[in-house]
């Protein structure tokens, strides 16, 4: 389902975005289009819905396609064909993960150059709110990679901002490497170093990667590669 190309309604600009029913007298379209997913239910709770943010967090929480009015005027016609929710088809976030690190020489004591769990994690501008969240597991020195796997629900919204954070978990044994992150084809994280037991990267550090057409679907593709 998505916004109607013609004939836009408020009522379908609130459907898209929130189970159909009565809008209620006190939702203006102004603080539907305003107002983002982040001060509703699933977040604040400073409102009752899900809006579409084009106005709060300086508009960096808005739906994909969004253009950010921090003032309006809000216009009907910027919401046609928006789609407010990923669908795993046409909206995906799909993460990789690589390890081409080999197994190590002996001699003892062993060091084993697994990577024991890569997390992916999407939050709000603030960073106090998940939204999307998946992880790949054990991916084993000189083994097979993890994925492309779609982490997306249909009940995460598609913010247009990503704003990432990877935790890579090494074998504690781990003496160290490097690590590479790439989203949406740009190598965001480049040769990092690493070691055993957690590391942690992320969009503070590294810049935000906007959700984009990827050819076949929209949305994020997260390559995480140790070696």
């Amino acid at each position: 389902m998505a916004v109607p190309s013609s004939n836009i309604t408020v009522t379908s600009i609130w459907d898209e975005a929130n189970t159909p029913t009565s809008i209620g007298t006190d939702v203006s379209f102004g603080d539907l289009a305003a107002y983002d997913y982040f001060t509703g239910p699933f977040g604040s709770n400073t409102i009752s819905y899900n809006g579409w943010g084009q106005s709060t967090a300086g508009g960096y929480n808005r739906i994909y396609g969004l253009a950010i009015s921090l003032t309006g005027p809000y216009n009907f016609g910027d919401f046609a064909n928006l789609v407010y929710f990923y669908d795993q088809s046409n909206y995906q976030c799909n993460l990789t993960v690589i390890n081409n690190l080999a197994p190590a020489p002996p001699p003892p004591p062993p060091i084993i150059n697994d990577i024991q769990d890569c997390q992916l994690y999407f939050k709000d501008f603030s960073g106090t709110y998940t939204y999307i969240n998946g992880n790949s597991g054990a991916v084993t020195q000189g083994g097979a990679p993890y994925g492309p796997t779609d982490i997306s629900q249909n009940t995460d919204p598609l913010i247009a901002v990503g704003h990432w954070y990877v935790d890579l978990t090494m074998d504690p044994s781990f003496t160290g490497g490097l690590m590479d992150v790439s989203i949406n084809g740009t190598l965001v994280v480049n040769g990092v170093g690493i070691i055993g037991g957690l590391n942690t990267v992320d969009w503070n550090t590294y810049g935000t990667v906007n959700l984009a057409n990827l050819g076949g679907y929209a949305g994020f593709n997260v390559v995480v590669t140790a070696y």
